[in-house]
């Protein structure tokens, strides 16, 4: 129920507006809602002039309760997900949030017949059990031991955009590979048809495919390296190694925009083309599987081996771990080699996707459930020496690219970026992006824990952290203050037992 300051209006199960007017207590039915026969639960907004019920539906209708009600809703507003199990409305019934699958959606109600956007609220914590909004901008979370309260006004301020055309693949092509610097703040997307490079510190954003010739003979040699490049693999914040194994060159660029040829040399020639994910071993070499091998090559030289390692077809982000099985993708078994020794540390029968993980001596696997399709998503499997293999969660369907980075496993899928832990298979989200039905966003991770995505939908580069303590640094900074007794005015009835996440004290 809500009010209006003069009535109380309130719905019931069937659809049956009633107000009841506060002066005189006289009641009566203000209409009826067509509510169909796939909608149960609903929110009417506390100013008393918006109500919705839940359906499962990735948009829902919204009707006005002020000056009568009719059949049909006069405005809509997006869920995020069909999955809905709380809807909560504004105090002034312009947002609509929703709770889908542990994960917290913000659409705008707007007018039927307009498009509403809806923005996933990332850093709530794990499987968000209740929302509220405390007024029209502000809304309390709540979601295990975790209690956040969100500005909506402050919304796309914990991310970083910047308009790009995309070279891009075909959107039912695997995602091409994003090289991310160790700090973050520069990208590479390395897709078949050319090359795309951002610095988000200036904005600037290059395609270096069909790059005109120009008087600058560094920037042509740039162009020359980056668009025969299949593989690039950064060695500092500052300098990129490029490799075509097409070709048997590697190249190494430098300069702010990657805009000049530092090193030019020879490489081991491979007859795979395609753009492969490379990666930086602890000991400064650069490692990439191609044509099923383990390839070892140092930036110095360009002198490369391949060792016995048989059936590559991928590795851990510090070249550590790699997986090898035979036949297509399709098929079951696998090893996991020590890139170090070139010996089998683990082993199983599943049928597992092209990733692997490490965390110390401990592998992760995506395997396919014995006892569920493919479709429903995949198992986490963790490989602990001397142990048995146990599944400790498991990803979401329809998920497309995955990276593994720092003890986390990144997943891509339903236009969401995904991290789960490699310890014990915990999720959280760090950001929404809008999806094509058969795109798969290209992802890269940087050691930071960075996340860049290249967004052919949205056509731009979108950087964020998928550090939920630099989540909380950054709301922080952009309140520039502690947390206020006005804050949770109304909110919270006691702070007591909780810790602050701006300032050293609780408001009392």
């Amino acid at each position: 129920m809500a009010t209006d300051g003069e009535s109380v209006v309130g719905v019931d199960g069937y659809g049956r507006v009633g107000r009841t007017d506060i002066a005189s207590g006289r009641f009566q039915i203000a209409g009826r809602i067509d509510m169909g026969l796939h909608m149960f639960g609903g929110a009417i907004s506390a100013n008393a002039d918006r109500f919705t019920f839940i359906r499962g539906a990735p948009e829902v209708e919204v009707w006005s309760l002020d000056g009568g009600v009719g059949a049909e809703a006069d405005a809509k507003a997006a869920t995020g997900s069909p999955l809905t199990s709380q809807v909560e409305l504004s105090d002034d019934g312009s947002r609509l949030a929703t709770i889908a699958d542990g994960r917290i959606y913000v659409g705008t109600v707007v007018p039927a017949g307009k498009a509403s956007k809806t923005t996933l609220l990332a850093g709530a914590g794990p499987e968000t059990s209740r929302i509220r909004f405390a007024s029209s901008s502000r809304l309390v979370s709540a979601a295990g031991s975790a209690v956040a309260l969100w500005d909506l006004n402050q919304e796309g301020r914990l991310r970083t955009s910047v308009a790009a055309t995309l070279t891009g693949d075909c959107n039912a092509c695997a995602a091409p590979p994003v090289a991310v610097s160790p700090d973050g703040d520069k990208a590479v997307l390395v897709p078949t048809s050319g090359f795309d490079t951002v610095d988000f510190r200036t904005g600037k954003v290059r395609s270096w495919l069909d790059e005109d010739e120009d008087e600058d003979e560094d920037d042509d040699a740039a162009a020359e390296a980056l668009t025969e490049s299949s593989v690039v693999v950064w060695l500092d914040d500052e300098r990129l190694f490029a490799y075509s194994p097409e070709e048997g060159r590697a190249w190494i660029l430098g300069g702010a925009g990657l805009d000049r040829v530092e090193e030019t040399m020879s490489a081991p020639r491979m007859s795979q083309t395609a753009a492969a994910p490379g990666v930086l071993t602890d000991d400064g070499r650069v490692a990439v599987v191609l044509d099923k091998q383990y390839l070892v090559i140092d930036p110095a030289t360009g002198e490369g081996e391949t060792g016995d390692i048989p059936n590559a077809v991928a590795s851990s982000a510090d070249g550590r771990f790699v997986l090898s099985k035979q036949g297509n993708a399709e098929s079951t078994g696998y090893e996991i080699y020590d890139a170090r020794s070139g010996q089998i540390v683990y082993q199983g029968a599943e049928k597992v996707l092209p990733v692997v993980g490490r965390i110390g001596d401990s592998a992760v696997v995506l395997a396919a459930s014995p006892t569920r399709e493919a479709r429903a998503g995949f198992d986490i499997v963790r490989l602990d020496p001397g142990k048995a293999s146990r599944v400790i969660g498991r990803t979401g369907s329809h998920s497309t690219a995955y990276v593994e980075r720092d003890g986390y496993l990144y997943v891509e899928g339903r236009g969401e970026i995904l991290r789960y832990s490699m310890t014990d298979g915990s999720r959280s989200t760090v950001l929404s992006i809008v999806s094509a039905p058969a795109q798969a966003n290209p992802v890269g991770i940087a050691a930071d824990g960075t996340v860049v995505v290249a967004s052919e939908s949205e056509k731009k580069f979108i950087q964020s952290t998928a550090n939920p303590d630099r989540w909380v640094e950054l709301a922080c900074s952009l309140a520039g203050r502690p947390l206020a007794a006005e804050d949770v005015a109304g909110v919270v009835d006691s702070t007591g037992g909780m810790t602050p996440g701006c300032g050293s004290t609780l408001p009392d």
